[in-house]
């Protein structure tokens, strides 16, 4: 297990981890799905603390709309949605799993267009 994983899983206190399974690798991230005696996250690593910040946003305006959709951040032991080690950002959010379910076309554009609006304001402050 690397040993990131075991200091930041101690630092979300997300408890003993007993799986790790390592997910994607994008150009600039990495996913891995953990699980600890009692539940389920998942782990990714951010290039910038802008970036955590803003998917940590992200997540919380999908939060609002479909709460089943995703999860909220974990905050580290210093309040953040977010822990830097050697010069990598990494968020834990818990593992949420989808049960079957359709979501109407009109909903998706609507929140599109709501998402569109969100990331504009971001591109401008």
């Amino acid at each position: 297990m690397p040993l990131e994983l075991t200091a930041i899983s101690s630092n979300h206190e997300i408890g003993v981890i007993r799986r790790i399974k390592f997910l994607t690798q994008g150009k600039s991230t990495k996913t891995w799905k953990i699980e600890t005696e009692n539940e389920a996250y998942i782990m990714k690593t951010l290039p910038i603390k802008e970036s955590a910040n803003f998917a940590d946003n992200i997540s919380l305006h999908i939060l609002q709309t479909y709460p089943n959709l995703t999860s909220e951040f974990l905050l580290s032991k210093n309040n953040t949605p977010y822990l830097l080690m050697n010069d990598t950002y990494y968020s834990v959010q818990s593992f949420i799993t989808h049960k079957d379910s359709t979501i109407q076309l009109e909903d998706v554009l609507s929140d599109y267009n709501l998402l569109r609006n969100k990331l504009a304001s971001f591109s401008s402050e």
